[in-house]
């Protein structure tokens, strides 16, 4: 008897335990642990789950979990039948597996989620160089909770130049086949990029949208995302389209392939060298016998290292993107188109219109001189030239993290000396029909830009608002050569500021009448502390400064004003001018060059 009673105990307890781990496994949110029992939330969507890691705090010992916008509910099963309800921003000691954790709560709203697993279950391979790769598999989920897309990756890399060297990271991946995500058209290649340097997150999404607008044809579709990498909070980035030949993206012949098809198989593509000469580089390959088109160039701002390239007269670099196996007749091809085109452009000779397509360069020209990205046509420009075709066509636009006065602050800086391309502006800018296009153009954007003023920014604001302060909370303040305020606010008021001054100017340039929205909201009346510090600490002076105002004169220099010497601001990289306005207390410290 006894001994039936106890199998029926037992019996019990094993539909009990099994009843309890049915219960975690068809709750939406629940605790979960790793091999060395470190704490995880288990997430379940309509098509899957995914298992979260948190993200340290080491300041305050938290483990925040950014939990995605698709999580419609704040019960997370604990174990044994209890149950936390969180809210945001609040911390909750709990315990689990054996082990004693602070936990706090962060969630995204409107965006999707985009879930990256490498092969090696960590970013340290990719990380190491822009020239290592890996595998991976990808998920998308909706902010509904739809799953949208699932398929093994065949190629995870970081991406960027300056934004490489950073903690947040930029990366490209490529699918298996061409596919729309997240409401974008349909490619195999795309970019997830940081936003390292663009302090108020919208900037690069604003000008893209900019161009579209425009009709600059091939613009990079784009949206935000929240991404999770091996399960762990990446933060807010930008999908993009990535730039390069194809249906879908940059619609030209596509050379690259035909290179292939005329060199066999009998090459190992993999181990060819690049052949290097004075002013470009190549392939030894065989060409096709029609090497007129497709070309994808980019100019660089130096001799690139890695790319197939070659330098005009004036001393402007540019890459080879596509095709990226060029031959050298093939390089020397696209070199000679470029370089006479150049030439009629220095000699201001009207025959260039026969070889440049007016029209793409007005809008890019446009863009550029609006916006004063800080490598506005020294680098990340980008050209094509069809097969069979005569005419250069300027585009797709990229690159404007540095935008809006982050690196340029001069809003009235002259329209016809921009960027490292200085000869190619200048010499179209001071044509008659091609400044009246630009113009005409200009006039196109006018009431995109009021609007865009009036409520598009804060519209854009509000859409990604839940998802920038989880990753402030991840990685705090970034970009030190693009940091000018502490407040994430007074970047917005900044980028509006920034717009409707340089509108202003350009304008007065233009002669055109337009009554701008002034914005008036963009004050406070506040006064403001601006503290003067000496290099070493000592405070030369301390001002109060109304809100908005900029400071036409500041205190001189110990050392004078050479070599770079300026007053900078505190904690950043930049150096305080008199297009600043002051929005917020600022300590301005007494730097040069060397410091």
């Amino acid at each position: 008897m006894k001994k039936n009673l106890l199998l029926i105990l037992v019996f019990i307890m094993a539909v009990l335990f099994e009843a309890l781990l049915m219960l975690e496994e068809n709750h939406t949110l629940c605790f979960s642990a790793d091999e060395e029992n470190n704490i995880m939330l288990a997430i379940k969507y309509e098509n899957g789950r995914e298992e979260i890691k948190p993200c340290f705090d080491e300041s305050t010992g938290i483990a925040w979990f950014f939990i995605p916008a698709f999580v419609k509910e704040n019960t997370i099963y604990v174990s044994g039948g209890s149950r936390l309800s969180w809210e945001e921003d609040r911390v909750y000691q709990i315990k689990y597996k054996g082990k004693e954790w602070k936990v706090g709560f962060m969630q995204s709203a409107n965006l999707p989620a985009v879930f990256i697993d490498t092969e090696s279950g960590s970013l340290d391979h990719i990380s190491e160089s822009k020239e290592n790769r890996e595998e991976g598999f990808i998920e998308i989920v909706e902010s509904a909770g739809n799953l949208e897309y699932e398929g093994q990756v065949p190629e995870i890399e970081t991406r960027g130049n300056s934004t490489f060297g950073v903690e947040k990271k930029s990366f490209s991946f490529t699918l298996e086949e061409r596919m729309p995500l997240c409401g974008l058209e349909a490619v195999k290649k795309w970019n997830l990029l940081a936003l390292y340097f663009e302090q108020n997150k919208i900037q690069s999404k604003i000008i893209y949208d900019m161009a579209d607008y425009l009709g600059l044809k091939y613009t990079p579709g784009c949206t935000w995302v929240d991404l999770y990498c091996n399960g762990k909070y990446q933060g807010l980035y930008l999908l993009t389209e990535a730039i390069g030949v194809g249906k879908g993206r940059v619609e030209i012949f596509d050379l690259e392939k035909e290179n292939e098809n005329a060199n066999g198989e009998g090459i190992n593509w993999e181990e060819l060298e690049i052949q290097q000469a004075e002013n470009y580089s190549y392939y030894n390959i065989k060409s096709p016998s029609d090497i007129s088109g497709g070309y994808l160039i980019e100019k660089e701002r130096d001799r690139p290292e890695d790319d197939i390239c070659f330098k005009t007269e004036e001393n402007l670099w540019f890459s080879i993107k596509d095709p990226g196996n060029a031959s050298k007749e093939e390089v020397i091809y696209i070199y000679n188109f470029v370089q006479n085109l150049e030439n009629m452009l220095i000699k201001d000779d009207p025959e260039f219109k026969k070889y440049l397509d007016e029209d793409s360069f007005a809008k890019q020209f446009l863009i550029d001189a609006l916006v004063l990205e800080a490598d506005s046509m020294s680098a990340s420009s980008f050209f094509y030239l069809d097969r069979g075709s005569t005419v250069l066509k300027s585009g797709p636009i990229w690159d404007f993290d540095r935008a809006f006065g982050l690196v340029r602050t001069d809003y009235e800086y002259p329209i016809d000396v921009l960027g490292g391309m200085n000869s190619w502006y200048s010499h179209l800018y001071q044509d008659r029909s091609f400044k009246e296009n630009m113009v005409g153009q200009y006039e196109i954007l006018l009431p995109y830009a009021e609007e865009l003023l009036e409520s598009g920014i804060d519209e854009y604001v509000q859409w990604i608002a839940a998802s920038r302060r989880m990753d402030q909370q991840r990685w705090g303040h970034t970009g030190k050569d693009t940091t000018i305020y502490s407040e994430y606010e007074n970047y917005i008021r900044y980028l509006k500021y920034f717009i409707l001054k340089r509108m202003e100017y350009l304008n007065r340039q233009w002669g055109i009448s337009c009554d701008l929205n002034t914005c008036e909201s963009i004050y406070t009346g506040e006064m403001h502390t601006v503290v003067f510090k000496r290099t070493g600490g000592e405070i030369l002076e301390t001002r109060m400064v109304r809100d908005g105002e900029c400071m036409k004169e500041v205190p001189a220099l110990e050392d004078g004003e050479e070599n770079g010497s300026g007053w900078y601001i505190e904690g950043s990289n930049l150096m305080y001018t008199d297009r600043i306005p002051i929005f917020e207390n600022m300590v301005l410290v007494e730097s040069n060059s060397d410091s």
